[in-house]
């Protein structure tokens, strides 16, 4: 797994979508990156709301939101225009930029096993990284299953932090 302090992995470790959404940010914005299971997860609909309300805050600190899943371009769009999500969405639908992060893969849970059944068969728990305009990962959170995810108010800290120390 990634942790804080170490260089953030290149955006080729991923797919052509995610390095799209990426390759333009890096050194020009701090980055938030964030995985979740799916536009059918309740849990992350709940995160991704709680982030669109604070959406205007992150961009104060030069940061820019992304939203990996393994989920389609097509379901991304779909999900970000019904509720209304204002950051960037990218697909990971073969998981080379979650397994680059150490992002885990959801297995072994009796929750994931109906999830699987009635939503997709691969995806990866939660997880969330702060990446500095230097490429280095300043905040990283892995959840351990579908619940565990970082308050707003400690992304904000993170990034008021790295604001403070830019030039």
């Amino acid at each position: 797994m990634i942790i804080e302090g170490q260089i953030a992995p290149a955006p080729g470790e991923g797919s052509p979508e995610a390095m799209a959404a990426l390759a333009p940010l890096l050194g020009n914005k701090n980055i938030v990156l964030v995985f979740y299971r799916g536009y059918w997860c309740l849990f992350c609909q709940v995160q991704m709301g709680l982030l669109a309300r604070k959406y205007e805050l992150i961009r104060k600190c030069d940061a820019e939101i992304v939203a990996v899943s393994v989920d389609h371009r097509e379901e991304s769009e779909r999900f970000a225009r019904r509720f209304k999500l204002p950051f960037k969405f990218a697909s990971d639908a073969g998981m080379a930029l979650s397994r680059a992060y150490g992002v885990k893969e959801a297995k072994g849970n009796p929750i994931e096993w109906i999830d699987r059944q009635i939503f997709k068969d691969n995806y990866f728990e939660p997880a969330m990284f702060i990446i500095d305009k230097k490429g280095v990962v300043r905040f990283s959170h892995v959840g351990a299953h579908a619940l565990s995810r970082p308050r707003n108010k400690t992304l904000l800290k993170v990034l008021e932090k790295i604001s403070r120390e830019e030039p």
